[in-house]
């Protein structure tokens, strides 16, 4: 189905309630189904109604309300309010109320909680008699509305009938209406989606944080006020779509967590295969093994690739308190985690066969011969012999074709020639960290020296090397130079002295086992970051380099893949955006 197809026409609520799903699918759609329920509501539009153009102007001007039910009126909150004294009322100063007047029991002090969490059990200040009586205009008395307003402004509570009786303290405001005019129940709907909408509220002012506009402000504003029946008739309507809501939700809370258990438990039997399983001979009732770990892994991806879809391209938002933004998808989060996979089986040997010929012996003495050619040269100066790997040091297993060695005894890590502005042409390229995008490592752009003149001295980078950013290290900035250049000394020029493909090294560099030692490695508070002796010492996992090619051609074409996936998961959370906008515009316009 087309996305214009799933756009209602214009007042058509019918048809909108019936998508009501497809809508609640999209990105932040629920919490956006929820306020345009409160908007259809307060201008009429919940409910079939015969619609008629109101003043703009006498309803207010920054709110475009431009038609209301005929029987509607506008009307401010000075005319709704009970004739009681002190009908509304904001707390009293703060110095009216403090600390040191508060006893163990007696007359309760509500405050901002109560309101944001329309919980009135909550608390336990309370004031004497004569402190009571002293304030007795703040009073709060059952069935009056109190509405929070500092910080977290605009929540609104009805207070029990079974309320310790009690007075509000200065962040709060206390209404009671005329109950035979405006419904306690409808005002919430109309505050929050009404008032806390105009330009009186939306723009609060305040040094630390908000607070609300005065009484004198608030009792001024005028809104659209629907006949009694009527209110009643839209809070029933709100109360049965936003139960809707609620119910939506708490299905795709449930398939979102259903979705990440089962990717973190398909990865977990990819990264950790059984040794072996055992199954019934049909030949004895003794059991026999006839799976290796080999063929585990190989029905363990068979079974990811198999769920592929459900797990990588599944649009629900993530749980509450889970993703890393408010409108982030299990889909994107499930992609990050497979690359983070990729990149531990590929360093693991675990993405490729492995080449029964292939030996590293060959490819390290190669890399060893050239290393000492360069400190005999003088090219590189000769470092502290680091020490070998011992069995437990070993960050993970690797296929007996490899051999762990260190960063420092296989590359030049440390080692880049210095240059100031005088030593560098106009044309040539400066790398700052904040060129490089984090966790993707895309570079963002590309400056000339022209551009951008520097004081201090920077690392001499040639076409072909890992340039590895070691302060903040878990922002993940690594790239591959594909021209000469100069950069900020918080990046580490790299390359194998021979027998190491630098996409190997920059995948390696990119891996979670290496990302969690250079985590583990870092130094500084505010400025963390990775010291030279802690790079040089890093684990590295050294196949032949046939074998470092193979692994390349593999993460590159997986990684694709899933840069796709992301696109499209991107594009469909986009759409939804779109459709929702439409939709919105469709029904409140």
């Amino acid at each position: 189905m087309k996305m214009d197809d799933l756009v209602p026409e214009a007042g058509d609520l019918e048809s909108f309630i019936k998508q009501f799903e497809v809508f609640a699918r999209a990105p932040g759609g629920v919490e956006e189904l929820r306020d345009l329920i409160f908007k259809l509501a307060i201008r009429g539009l919940l409910l079939p109604s015969v619609m008629e153009v109101v003043d703009h102007a006498e309803l207010n001007e920054g709110f475009k309300i431009f038609t209301l039910p005929k029987d509607w009126k506008i009307e401010s909150i000075e005319k709704v309010i009970s004739n009681k004294k002190w009908a509304i009322k904001r707390g009293p100063f703060g110095s009216a109320i403090k600390k040191s007047f508060f006893v163990e029991s007696g007359y309760k002090v509500y405050e901002q909680q109560h309101a944001i969490y329309d919980d009135f059990s909550r608390g336990d200040y309370y004031v004497n008699e004569e402190k009571f009586q002293e304030l007795k205009a703040f009073q709060i008395h059952p069935k009056d509305l109190i509405i929070s307003c500092s910080g977290t402004v605009g929540r609104v509570a009805e207070a029990p009938l079974d309320m310790e009786e009690g007075i509000i303290n200065q962040a709060l405001l206390k209404v009671s209406l005329n109950q035979d005019l405006l419904l306690n129940n409808y005002f919430k709907v109309l505050f929050k989606a009404y008032f806390m909408n105009t330009p009186e509220l939306l723009n609060l002012k305040g040094t630390a944080q908000k607070n609300m506009v005065s009484v004198k402000t608030l009792k001024s504003l005028p809104f659209p006020l629907p006949p009694l029946e009527e209110q009643k008739r839209i809070v029933a309507k709100v109360d049965e779509l936003i139960v809707l809501c609620d119910t939506l939700e708490a299905q795709q809370q449930q398939q979102a967590k259903t979705v990440l258990r089962a990717n973190t438990a398909a990865i977990n039997a990819l990264l950790n295969p059984a040794p072996q399983s055992e199954q019934n001979s049909p030949k004895t009732t003794e059991k026999e093994t006839n799976t290796t770990p080999e063929n585990s892994f190989e029905q363990n991806w068979q079974r990811i690739a198999q769920h592929f879809n459900t797990l990588y391209g599944c649009t629900l938002p993530m749980p509450k308190g889970q993703g890393r933004k408010k409108k982030y998808l299990v889909g994107l989060e499930n992609v990050k985690g497979l690359k983070n996979v990729i990149l531990g089986l590929a360093v693991s040997g675990k993405l490729t066969n492995q080449l029964k010929a292939s030996d590293v012996n060959a490819a390290f003495s190669n890399n060893q011969q050239e290393k000492k050619r360069q400190i005999k040269d003088k090219v590189i100066k000769k470092k502290k012999e680091l020490l070998g790997f011992k069995k437990n040091e070993e960050p993970h297993a690797i296929p007996s074709s490899w051999m762990w060695t260190r960063i420092g005894v296989v590359t030049n890590y440390g080692s880049a020639s210095k240059l100031d502005l005088s030593g560098v042409q106009d044309k040539s390229w400066v790398l700052e960290l904040e060129d490089i995008e984090k966790e993707t490592s895309k570079l963002l752009v590309k400056v000339k020296a022209k551009d951008r003149p520097f004081k201090s001295t920077k690392n001499k980078f040639t076409k072909g090397d890992v340039l590895y950013g070691k302060l903040r290290p878990y922002l993940d900035k690594v790239l591959v130079a594909d021209t000469d250049g100069v950069c900020s000394t918080e990046i580490i020029p790299l390359h194998g002295f021979s027998d190491i493909d630098s996409n190997y090294l920059f995948w390696v560099m990119k891996s979670p086992y290496f990302k969690e030692y250079a985590d583990n490695s870092t130094h500084g508070m505010g400025m963390p970051r990775m010291g030279t002796d802690k790079g040089l010492a890093a684990p590295f996992p050294f196949p032949p380099l046939e074998e470092q090619k193979r692994i390349v051609s593999k993460v590159d074409q997986l990684m694709t893949l899933c840069d796709q996936l992301k696109q499209q998961l991107t594009q469909s959370y986009s759409d939804a955006e779109k459709l929702m906008q439409a939709t919105v515009k469709a029904l409140v316009a």
